[in-house]
């Protein structure tokens, strides 16, 4: 390594250790760790990687070159080993991982073997590749453009005085002799506006908030003393003064800036929004304030002012249903066959209704999220939830002044929307998920015609056993051990299980209101009922909003209203239909995601079977304006690793061939052929392990309690997802989990290295991998068998014999497996896992006390 001489440097470490160098030096100027890595290649590779993270580790600020020969470019274990060890210690690549971007070329390979890795996250990079003529490896040229802090800047800004607010409302009530909405929104409107302070807010302060009068009495005496030493160089006594008074400043700063943020932590602990906001201060995480492109593609070209970015999203998110129902063949618009697939003409109709009650709406405001932003007409959750309890007879009597006439109030029509960027070209609008905000009250109306649409809809069993999304006592969990557990059981049979994955482009935006209408007439909704759910789709707007811009209104003329209560319930009625098709395969929907599902013992079978529903499906979609996106639809073949699947048919829509897959993603669970959940455990640990090189310099000031919220929200959250269905994984894949398991909360909770995990998870009272496994199983079985989960799996109890105390009584049935996908799945290792119970946790009255005997048994038995 070469260092500049006007660069004040100092050697850390220089070691040979198992065939592999490393060499550390520190740059005074920049607070910087320089280190040189070299891998020949042919050492022991887990010494390497384990002496590299404990390199690593030591390091907070710092960058590492080095020739590691591991080839980024590949993706097989080794690679993934080092670049999870990487990410887990905080660090990431600059190197872009592309061919053509490769570090070393032969006439045969590519291959990306030299690394650029840093910690750094408050600074830009831009690194560049140099061939030269003198080595067979390329340069590598880094430059370091250093954030600087923005000025001081003061905002004023509108706040409601709530305390006011509530004497005004008492001081100055509502009265309308019509109960008419109108009057008492400009009431709401006049008595918020009225109520307004204005307040000041400092962004980027230029002292730090812990740096108090004491701290900056020590920097003085630190720097003067500095400047004395530097006068007189040799003076040993100064030398000593100066070290002993930096080595108390850095202390004292370190004292202050955790009692500092630990009043911060305790101020919002019951506020999850503000304490990620304080965790990404520390961890240096930069949230992006603006989703704004600095240019956005259209027709005519590139549009670069701010305002017309606004008016070009606002244009593309209220009319891209539209397009798309364009260029479906007209001749398919009035296909009755397949509109109307089922006609129930229920008995019972639903005229008008029924009316809403003060204390309805009470409980409504009640539970309302005061962390929801404001709709277009700036009225904050907040503010209802003040004037709520006051105001709440009013709302009732306008609400149902609104029923009678059934009509939908149309300033509670507009939506706020707010373009987030997905992936992809940022020039490209289609790449940008619109997020919609409807006015608070708006949501309190829905609620109300909610519950009673829901209700009638429930006393008609309309929606289809088949549809798991939005409906009560149904989850992504119900959908997928469905799915799944079928899929287990015909492959213990000796099938073959097709599975297609159906993707529809915009399908919430594309909903035809003509048609919808038309199904809500089928389903019997008729009168002022009928006229208040016209009323509510029609002229409605939206205005798009980033930053400080916002366009002019767009009319929205088809599809349901996003980020509603109704929308998606509207949706179930307008899709449900599809269930009557006969279908051969087995179909499986959650809202829009359509999933079908073949099995058997000959392939070409099997997929002749898969081809002719598709060829009605694709009619079913164009006849109710919904256009299938081909490129995402694909297929998968789930079958035993031993089987082998001759040549077929390739599956097609519309003449197009559709794509074959390995794994495929079903509402967040990666299901591969296979069924080993390799590719989700992988996931699992890509996204713990950026969480771990997150937190690991940056959770010292935290308390405890914060450290297992944290450890809930996002640990727990992502281990625990649908675990039911993939920690049934072999041991060896969920050893791997449970490693990085051990690392987080080590580092999170503070436990020194060689501290036994046993010890650890006792003391945080935090399940491990299996033990999260074997709780949340046995909680979806009780669900199952007390029918408080939408789900198509029964349990078979054992007879209980009168007079007599069995062995088996409160036991479940377990059903025979031949292989290890049958005895993978709920129905028999789930089965097992109850039986092992005690009865007193098994006879439990309530999921509540099921929980708590549980986690008790779990906690006092050592389930490991």
């Amino acid at each position: 390594m070469y260092v500049h001489n006007d660069l004040n440097h100092n050697l850390i470490l220089s070691e040979y250790s198992g065939g592999n160098n490393y060499l550390w030096v520190h740059l005074d100027r920049y607070c910087l760790d320089v280190g040189l890595v070299y891998n020949p290649g042919d050492t022991d590779y887990p010494t390497f990687l384990h002496t590299l993270n404990k390199h690593l580790e030591t390091h907070k600020r710092s960058m590492v070159f080095g020739d590691f020969n591991i080839d980024l470019l590949r993706k097989d274990r080794r690679t993934r080993a080092y670049t999870s060890l990487i990410c887990e210690c905080g660090y990431k690549p600059l190197n872009c991982i592309k061919q053509k971007h490769c570090t070393r070329e032969t006439s045969k390979t590519k291959t990306l073997i030299d690394h650029v890795l840093t910690n750094l996250k408050d600074t830009d990079f831009h690194i560049a590749t140099v061939d030269s003529a003198l080595f067979d490896h390329k340069q590598l040229f880094v430059q370091l453009n250093k954030h600087k802090s923005l000025p001081p800047k003061r905002t004023q800004y509108q706040a409601t005085d709530y305390s006011k607010l509530k004497n005004y409302i008492k001081e100055s009530p509502f009265v309308s002799k019509d109960n008419s909405y109108n009057d008492l929104e400009k009431y709401i409107h006049l008595s918020i506006q009225n109520c307004k302070v204005t307040k000041v807010k400092v962004s980027n302060p230029p002292q730090k908030d812990w740096i108090n009068k004491e701290v900056i009495k020590d920097l003085n005496y630190r720097n003067r003393l500095w400047y004395e030493l530097k006068l007189d160089p040799y003076n040993k006594g100064l030398q000593s003064k100066f070290r002993t008074s930096r080595s108390k400043v850095r202390q004292k700063i370190k004292q202050t800036k955790n009692e500092f943020y630990l009043k911060q932590f305790f101020a919002v602990k019951n506020n999850p929004k503000k304490v990620w906001s304080l965790i990404n201060t520390l961890s240096r995480n930069v949230v992006r304030s603006s989703c704004v492109p600095p240019k956005l593609k259209h027709s005519t070209g590139y549009i670069i002012e701010p305002n017309q970015v606004c008016e070009s999203f606002n244009n593309f998110f209220s009319t891209v249903g539209l397009e798309l129902a364009k260029n479906i063949p007209f001749r398919c618009h009035n296909d009755n066959i397949y509109i109307d697939s089922h006609n129930s003409n229920p008995e019972s109709k639903l005229e008008k209704f029924r009316p809403c009650t003060e204390d309805e709406i009470v409980k409504i405001i009640d539970k309302l999220d005061c962390k929801t932003s404001a709709g277009i007409d700036n009225i904050t959750t907040k503010d209802i939830k003040c004037i709520g309890y006051s105001m709440a007879g009013h709302f009732s009597k306008c609400f149902n002044q609104l029923f009678i006439e059934g009509k939908f109030p149309d300033t509670l029509k507009i939506a706020k929307v707010s373009p987030i960027y997905k992936s992809g070209p940022r020039t490209d609008p289609s790449n940008y998920r619109p997020i919609s905000v409807l006015p608070i009250i708006s949501k309190i109306l829905e609620r109300i015609i909610y519950s009673r649409l829901d209700q009638y809809l429930t006393s008609i069993n309309f929606l289809t056993e088949r549809q798991y999304g939005f409906r009560s006592r149904s989850s992504t969990l119900a959908a997928t051990i469905d799915l799944v557990t079928n899929i287990k059981m015909r492959i213990d049979q000796r099938k073959i299980v097709l599975g297609v994955f159906i993707d529809l482009k915009k399908a919430f935006d594309t909903v035809n209101h003509d048609l919808l209408i038309r199904k809500l007439v089928n389903v019997g909704i008729i009168g002022s009922a009928l006229d208040m759910l016209k009323s509510y789709l029609s002229n409605r707007q939206q205005v798009t909003k980033i930053g400080e811009y916002r366009s002019s209104p767009k009319r929205i003329s088809c599809g349901v209203p996003q980020g509603s209560i109704l929308g998606p319930l509207l949706f179930l009625i307008y899709i449900n239909s599809i269930s009557y098709i006969k279908l051969n395969g087995e179909l499986t929907l959650y809202a829009d995601d359509t999933c079908l599902f073949y099995h058997g013992s000959c392939i070409h079978e099997i997929t002749r079977l898969a081809q002719e529903d598709l060829n009605l499906l694709f009619n079913w979609f164009q006849s109710n304006l919904l256009t299938i996106n081909v490129p995402k639809t694909c297929y998968c073949i789930f079958k035993a690793k031993n089987k082998i699947i001759p040549t077929f048919n390739k599956l097609k829509i519309d003449s197009k061939p559709l794509t074959e897959k390995n794994s495929e993603t079903y509402l967040g669970l990666r299901i591969d052929k296979n069924l080993n959940w390799q590719v989700q455990i992988n996931h699992i640990k890509t996204k713990l392990s950026s969480f771990l090189g997150a937190i690991r310099h940056s959770v010292g000031c935290l308390p405890r309690e914060i450290r297992l919220m944290i450890y809930n929200s996002y640990v727990k959250s992502h281990l625990s997802y649908l675990i039911e269905i993939w920690g049934s994984a072999s041991k060896t894949k969920i050893k791997e989990l449970q490693i990085l398991q051990n690392k987080i909360v080590k580092v999170l909770f503070n436990y020194d290295f060689m501290t036994s995990t046993d010890i650890i998870y006792k003391e945080t009272k935090i399940m491990n991998i299996y033990q999260l496994y074997y709780f949340n199983t046995l909680i979806l079985i009780y669900k199952i068998l007390t029918k408080k989960i939408h789900c198509q799996i029964k349990f078979i109890r054992h007879h209980k014999m009168p007079r007599y105390s069995l062995r088996r009584h409160n036991k479940l049935v377990t059903p025979k497996a031949r292989t290890n996908y049958g005895k993978k799945t709920i129905t028999f290792e789930g089965a097992q896992l109850f039986n092992n119970l005690p009865d007193h946790v098994k006879v439990a009255d309530s999921i509540t006390i099921f929980k708590r005997r549980l986690k008790l048994y779990i906690t006092q038995n050592d389930i490991v």
